[in-house]
């Protein structure tokens, strides 16, 4: 039988107090995969390509060129985005290191099925280099997408370039 991944309210159920002794090899199985093996992530390393037209209307931020190695979670850079599997409370990291317009005001911040949350940065763009980046401890229900939308001050809009970017996701309960 495949292991499971299973959200909280299944796990405490399949290891009730176990007083028919009825906790089977698979069952312990799935409790290792559901707490130790459910998270996935986004990346870009070096990059050089530019996100044009980056203005006051927030876009979400493509660039993403790569996924990092998950379980219980899609990540698809070719949709820029990290879907999770089950229910759960997520731990979600991003990083983005990105040059744009000096004296631009830059903003991202984290989404959930497309709508903006709390958690994110603004920086002042540059040349060369600059990063931001922002945490968040999140519950997620299975099948919703994380992505990252990005806009600028400049409502005749700018470039913005990513070029090392990380977007991660953990299950932590």
């Amino acid at each position: 039988m495949a292991d499971t991944i299973r959200d909280r309210t299944d796990l405490l159920a399949l290891l009730a107090d176990n007083t028919s002794r009825d906790i089977s090899p698979q069952d312990m199985r799935d409790v290792l995969v559901s707490t130790h093996g459910v998270y996935g992530g986004l990346y870009v390393q070096d990059g050089s390509t530019a996100q044009t037209g980056v203005d006051t209307t927030p876009a979400k931020m493509t660039g993403f060129a790569g996924n990092m190695t998950a379980a219980g979670t899609t990540p698809d850079h070719t949709n820029d985005q990290i879907t999770v599997l089950t229910d759960g409370v997520y731990l979600v990291w991003c990083q983005i290191s990105f040059t744009g317009a000096a004296s631009t005001e830059y903003q991202a911040h984290l989404r959930v099925d497309a709508v903006e949350q709390e958690e994110g940065f603004h920086v002042e763009g540059a040349t060369t280099a600059v990063a931001g980046g922002f945490v968040a401890v999140k519950s997620l229900s299975a099948n919703e997408v994380l992505t990252v939308y990005i806009e600028s001050d400049d409502a005749g809009g700018q470039n913005f370039t990513p070029v090392d970017a990380q977007l991660v996701v953990f299950r932590v309960a």
